[in-house]
C-alpha cells in the first residue's frame, strides 16, 4: 500500500468548470486514470485541528494519511534534508519547519524550526552540505555547523533577484531553485511582474547559475511563472501557471521539459501558437 502524506492544517477541495478552448488549441490527449474514494487518516493526534470525515480521490492502491497538521503558515515546497528529516519552507513566517518521525511511523513527531528570519521562504534544497533557502529577492545558504538539524549560520548566495524586486503593483513573489550536481549548476524560477505585460529580462524568466553562485545567464524565457520544477533524468522539468481572467482553462497550462534556450511564448502566445487576447486583461 503506497501512501500520499497531506502537509497543512486544512484540506481543499479544488474544482474548475469545463470551457471551450479555441480550436486551434492542441492539447495531450487525455488519458483516464482510474480513482477511487479513500477515507482520509487523522492521527489521533491531529483530530482536535482536522474535523469531520474527509474523503479523497486517489489512484488505485494508494491511501492518504495527514503526516503534520498545526504550525505552519502557507506551506509551500519542502525537501528531505541528509537526515532524512522532512523540511517545510513556511512562508508567511519566514521559517523552514523540520518534521522528524524518528519511529517511522508515517507522522511527524514534532515541529522544529530549523531556520527562521527569511523574507517569503518559498524554497529549499540541500546541496553539498548546505541547505539553500529561496526568498523573493536572494537566495541563502545555511548551514549546520554542530549537526543537530538546527542551521545557525546564513549568508547570502545569490541577490537582487528579480532586480531587487518588488515593482509597483506587486507580480509574483515565489522563487524556486533546482540544482543539478552532474552539471555543477542552479536554476532559478522567477515569475513575471503582473498577470500579462511585457516584463523587464528579469522576469517571466529561469536563470541558470553555477553551483557556486556566478554566472547568472538566462536558461529559458516567455514563462509567465513556473512554480514547479524538478530534475529528471538529466533535464529540466517545469510547470508554467497561466495568465488569469479568461477561464479556469484559457489559457491551459503545461508541464513539460524547459530547453536552454527555449522560449515559451508569455506574454504574447499560449499552446501552439494563439495570441493573448490583451482587452480580456484590462
Amino acid at each position: 500500500m503506497k501512501t500520499f502524506f497531506i502537509l497543512g492544517y486544512c484540506i481543499l477541495r479544488l474544482c474548475c468548470n469545463a470551457q471551450q478552448l479555441p480550436p486551434s488549441v492542441k492539447m495531450t490527449p487525455a488519458k483516464k486514470i482510474k480513482l477511487v474514494p479513500v477515507k482520509l487518516i487523522v492521527p489521533e493526534q491531529f483530530k482536535d485541528k482536522i474535523h469531520g470525515v474527509h474523503v479523497l480521490n486517489i489512484p488505485e492502491g494508494y491511501s492518504a494519511q495527514v503526516f503534520y497538521a498545526g504550525r505552519l503558515d502557507k506551506p509551500r515546497f519542502f525537501a528531505w534534508g541528509p537526515d532524512s528529516v522532512l523540511y517545510v519552507a513556511n512562508k508567511n513566517s519566514g521559517e523552514i519547519i523540520a518534521l522528524p518521525d524518528k519511529n517511522h511511523d508515517g507522522v511527524a513527531d514534532t515541529a522544529i524550526v530549523a531556520a527562521s528570519g527569511f523574507h517569503l521562504s518559498h524554497d529549499l534544497a540541500f546541496y553539498n552540505g548546505a541547505m539553500y533557502v529561496a526568498e523573493e529577492r536572494r537566495i541563502m545558504k545555511c548551514t549546520d555547523k554542530n549537526h543537530d538539524g538546527i542551521y545557525e549560520t546564513k549568508e547570502v548566495f545569490i541577490d537582487n533577484i528579480a532586480a531587487g524586486a518588488r515593482q509597483p503593483g506587486g507580480g509574483h513573489d515565489t522563487r524556486t531553485i533546482v540544482f543539478d550536481p552532474a552539471k555543477k549548476k542552479m536554476y532559478l524560477s522567477i515569475g513575471s511582474s503582473c498577470n500579462v505585460c511585457r516584463d523587464q529580462e528579469y522576469r517571466a524568466v529561469i536563470e541558470e547559475y553555477n553551483d557556486e553562485g556566478t554566472g547568472r545567464r538566462p536558461f529559458a524565457t516567455g514563462i509567465r511563472n513556473a512554480v514547479g520544477m524538478t530534475l529528471h533524468n538529466g533535464r529540466l522539468w517545469a510547470d508554467n501557471n497561466g495568465s488569469d481572467w479568461q477561464g479556469d482553462n484559457v489559457p491551459p497550462e503545461w508541464i513539460d521539459i524547459v530547453r536552454d534556450g527555449g522560449f515559451y511564448g508569455h506574454p504574447f502566445a499560449y499552446a501552439n501558437g494563439v495570441y493573448f487576447d490583451f482587452h480580456a486583461h484590462q
